[in-house]
């Protein structure tokens, strides 16, 4: 039994032997009708290649399997069924989601390459202007018919390829850019919006972005105006979120102005204009990722306060810095310093008269002038330090001996006010005392940070940095507890708490910038250990800064994002060379990106100074 069985074995495999001769004959035959044989070959190599990864097990067919006899697994019949005259049935191999998917895609990629192919054509035929839109439109249609796409949870999800409009919109920017050109056969096509966007940004400055941008919004025309019963609503949503932010007047004189307003109505009058940017920076603060919130009431006021005539009162000082505040909430840094310098020259003027007509102010109204005074002049002081130190200034600082700091000290007695009217206050009072601290660090030249005595040779901190960091010292151990800490996440969590915190980071790491400047542009030089303990400490505290950003993710404007980009800039320039690095725990170039990534998210929509500055990167 056994012989009978190994003798059939053996004529089986004489059998397939000739089968697989003859297939082999008949194969060179046709390679020498004109294929290469050396090509074919390769691919059967990697044919061959590709069925080893399958287990033989797998793809025999049924015949073969249930025998248990090898198959050479020819198609459509394998040799052995061919010798026996069976039946050669193969078993489908399941195609999983992945394959699915993948080849879906590859098929969406081939119609968009065949669109892309047909624009071209119709741009480089030399089709007049006129008549080129249309044939791009017609060379792009897309059949909106559902195409089968396997979902990543496992069900099979319906999804429509881009329809005519979406492409004619995508494509209608690259035809008239175009028609724009000289010479359309060497203008290339951008299908990329992001790509043509960055494009746009790459090697210009900040400054001239900001000056190209376009102009606002002008939505009086389609939008609702304000009622006159919705200013209390807004009035006290601004009293409890945007004033906090920069007090430009007590309580008291907006509700006074805002009430009288209501029963009265709209007018050409500075009070309605007033009433009009209480409105509008309410909306704004409400709905802060929207470009338009608000604007409809600006626009109503700022046409007012063009109407009106001028006058040297605090109302109408008051109105230009609330437009100065609108614009900068809205990102225009060029406006905002426009509407500002205009508000701070009117402070300007209206203070010398005072002084020169020896006019005495109520104690209420003195306050005010106060505080909007050290927020203009700080401003003032922002926009030279971080936009542009061309920007004219206003003499404003020339005044500021007639208003010291801490502004504390001569204020009202607070312990009157509710709690959130005195903690907002007292922040806004540490604040003034910080930059002032900042101003006095940005300022000083040529700081020297250790020197050496020249007897004992010992290397010891200079007096001017010790008076420096004394001061800012000084005053984080001053501030009121408010359960307010410099530390990220901890203490308490507002939109003012948060801009202290970020401004006490940045004035800290701003003292010990020149010594990390130095040292990267001098790297060299020999530093004595002082100064590389003082370059980390500068280092860790510019590290804060953006943790404070990452963490907390408060409203931050314009400025504050300046100021924040220059440090990543700097923290990356001394991570590439490698001076810095975060902790065992912490990579520092992620940190840095996500930094990049919150100032992106909160500012790409609205500041082109912000976008152009990421983009160039």
């Amino acid at each position: 039994m056994m012989a009978m069985e190994t003798g059939e074995n053996v004529n089986s495999s004489r059998k397939r032997r000739r089968s697989f001769s003859k297939s082999r004959d008949g194969t060179e035959a046709s390679w020498s009708a004109g294929e290469s044989v050396a090509g074919t070959r390769n691919a059967n190599r990697a044919l061959g290649a590709s069925k080893r990864l399958i287990p033989k097990a797998n793809t025999a067919c049924e015949t073969c399997r249930q025998k248990k006899v090898k198959c050479n697994e020819g198609q459509p019949i394998c040799g052995y069924c061919d010798t026996h005259g069976f039946r050669c049935d193969y078993r489908q191999r399941p195609v999983s989601s992945r394959e699915q998917m993948v080849t879906t895609l590859l098929q969406r990629l081939a119609l968009v390459e065949e669109k892309v192919e047909r624009v071209e054509n119709v741009i480089l035929s030399g089709a007049a202007p006129a008549n080129r839109q249309a044939k791009i439109t017609q060379a792009v249609a897309f059949p909106n018919t559902p195409v089968e796409t396997p979902s990543p949870l496992g069900t099979d999800a319906q999804f429509l390829l881009p329809s005519d409009q979406l492409w004619f919109h995508l494509l209608s920017e690259a035809s008239a850019t175009v028609d724009r050109a000289p010479n359309s056969y060497e203008t290339p096509v951008s299908l990329s919006d992001e790509a043509a966007t960055k494009s746009r940004y790459l090697g210009k400055s900040p400054f001239a972005c900001e000056e190209d941008r376009a102009p606002l919004s002008d939505s009086t025309s389609h939008s609702e105006p304000t009622n006159t019963g919705d200013i209390r609503p807004w009035l006290q949503y601004y009293l409890e979120h945007a004033c906090p932010m920069y007090p430009v007047m007590c309580d008291p004189s907006a509700q006074t102005i805002s009430e009288f307003v209501a029963a009265q109505g709209f007018s050409e009058d500075i009070e309605s204009c007033f009433s009009l940017l209480i409105v509008a920076l309410a909306k704004a603060h409400r709905d802060e990722d929207s470009t338009g919130s608000g604007m409809s009431d600006f626009h109503r006021a700022t046409h007012i306060l063009s109407r009106v005539g001028t006058q040297f009162k605090t109302k109408y000082v008051q109105a230009h810095v609330l437009s100065a505040l609108f614009l900068l909430k809205k990102g225009r840094l060029l406006d905002f310093w426009k509407a500002l310098h205009t508000g701070c020259t009117l402070l300007y003027t209206m203070l010398k008269r005072d002084e020169a007509d020896s006019i005495e102010r109520g104690v209420p109204e003195k306050m005010n002038i106060r505080r909007i005074y050290w927020i203009c002049v700080n401003f003032e002081r922002d926009v030279r330090n971080e936009i542009d130190d061309t920007l004219s200034c206003s003499p404003l600082p020339e005044l500021q001996d007639s208003f010291p700091l801490p502004l504390g000290c001569d204020e009202l007695d607070l312990s009157h006010l509710p709690p959130r009217l005195r903690t907002t206050l007292t922040f806004f009072l540490a604040e003034m005392s910080l930059k002032a601290i900042t101003e006095r660090i940005l300022t000083t030249v040529n700081l020297e940070f250790y020197v050496q005595d020249v007897q004992t040779r010992r290397v010891e901190l200079s007096p001017l940095f010790q008076e420096l960091r004394r001061q800012l010292d000084e005053w984080i151990e001053s501030v009121p507890s408010l359960n307010w800490s410099s530390e990220p996440t901890k203490g308490l969590a507002s939109p003012l708490a948060t801009r202290v915190k970020l401004m006490y980071w940045f004035t800290r790491f701003s003292l010990f910038r020149p010594l990390i400047k130095r040292v990267l542009g001098d790297s060299g030089s020999m530093f004595p250990m002082l100064g590389w303990k003082l370059l980390r400490e500068g280092l860790q505290a510019g590290h804060s800064l953006i943790k404070v950003t990452i963490l907390e993710q408060s409203d931050i404007d314009v400025i504050i994002a300046n100021r924040i980009l220059s440090t990543i800039c700097l923290l990356r320039e001394t991570v590439e060379k490698g001076y810095f690095s975060a902790g065992r725990d912490e990579d520092i170039s992620v940190v840095l990106q996500e930094g990049i990534d919150v100032l992106w998210n909160q500012l790409v929509g609205k500041s082109e100074w912000i976008k152009c500055r990421i983009y160039n990167l």
